[in-house]
């Protein structure tokens, strides 16, 4: 009976195996780019990114050499590359069957993260992106066609989906400042509790340099102190930023301030720092001198946002006066 019956059962798998391959391929025989067109060969064209799940919406705008996360800060460089990374590389591992096909379809537009990149016309790409926590597959679906794949990213391990999940500080880069010193016009930096040390710092664009005191008086000053402090200016970053914090944000504002720093660059672009000292139990009542955090302090950033910053990276542009003067 079976080998009677084997070449219609050949003739059935055959057409069976014809349906699947012309569901899911082109006219030339390979996966249908409407289906199953995820990686980009070429970003530069993308200027954003828009993310959107349950966790948040959001949109990464390209800028001239950065990009920012709602036109609000700054994205960490390191985080764009892996972007970059997941957009270009992402790789077909494998189809679904037709049954678990339409289950994990559904998972992907009511669990899953839409993602459109987009040029300054119009929208380049536009998926779905899942991470099944008890299989550890990552899924992804092309908008509007209810075909999703199990995909890779090569080198990179473990559920790569999740890093669209992830809340605002983790995308903020948490550089402070970054000049270098060609770029810088003025400083200015006082010190409420000593203002005998703060000063003024001006350069011009061709390279002419007056220093002066809190009195408004110029001073002489050693040019290679000037030129290691100029220096300290290049990399200076947080620790991390304290975002959603309005109480902690008002405590600050009340206080005086260990220093006050203003940097302008040619630009004409303008940044104001203030640094606080830190109290190990966050403004409690008591008070007392090993209340103090000894590595850490409060930085106030524009008179809005508030980050920690270890004070090794902040004390080298927090100089006095005195570091600067001929002797």
């Amino acid at each position: 009976m079976l080998k009677k019956n084997l070449p219609i059962v050949i003739i059935f798998l055959l057409l069976l195996i014809s349906v699947i391959t012309y569901f899911y391929t082109n006219s030339k025989g390979t996966l249908s780019s409407k289906v199953a067109d995820f990686a980009s060969k070429d970003l530069s064209d993308v200027n954003r990114i828009a993310v959107k799940n349950h966790n948040s919406y959001f949109i990464l705008y390209k800028n001239e050499d950065s990009w920012s996360y709602n036109t609000s800060f700054h994205v960490k460089p390191t985080i764009i590359s892996l972007c970059y990374r997941i957009f270009s590389q992402v790789e077909i591992k494998s189809p679904l069957n037709k049954e678990y096909s339409l289950k994990v379809a559904e998972k992907l537009e009511h669990d899953g993260t839409e993602i459109k990149l987009c040029n300054k016309k119009k929208i380049l790409k536009h998926f779905f992106i899942w991470a099944d926590s008890l299989t550890r597959n990552t899924y992804m679906m092309m908008a509007g066609q209810a075909v999703p794949f199990i995909v890779s990213v090569p080198s990179i391990d473990g559920n790569f989906a999740a890093l669209f999940l992830k809340d605002s500080s983790f995308w903020r880069d948490l550089t402070l400042l970054h000049y270098l010193p060609g770029q810088i016009k003025s400083i200015q930096i006082e010190q409420p509790a000593n203002p005998k040390q703060s000063f003024k710092l001006e350069i011009s664009k061709s390279g002419k340099i007056a220093m002066t005191d809190f009195m408004g008086k110029e001073q002489k000053i050693n040019k290679d102190a000037l030129g290691a402090f100029l220096y300290c200016f290049k990399n200076v970053s947080a620790s991390a930023f304290l975002d959603n914090n309005s109480e902690l944000l008002k405590a600050i504002k009340m206080k005086t301030p260990l220093y006050t720093i203003s940097i302008s660059d040619f630009n004409g672009d303008t940044k104001n720092f203030k640094i606080f000292s830190k109290e190990k139990d966050n403004f409690s009542s008591t008070k007392k001198e090993n209340n103090f955090d000894k590595n850490f302090c409060y930085v106030l950033i524009n008179n809005k946002d508030l980050a920690i910053v270890k004070y090794v990276a902040i004390d080298p542009v927090t100089r006095d006066l005195e570091f600067f003067l001929q002797k």
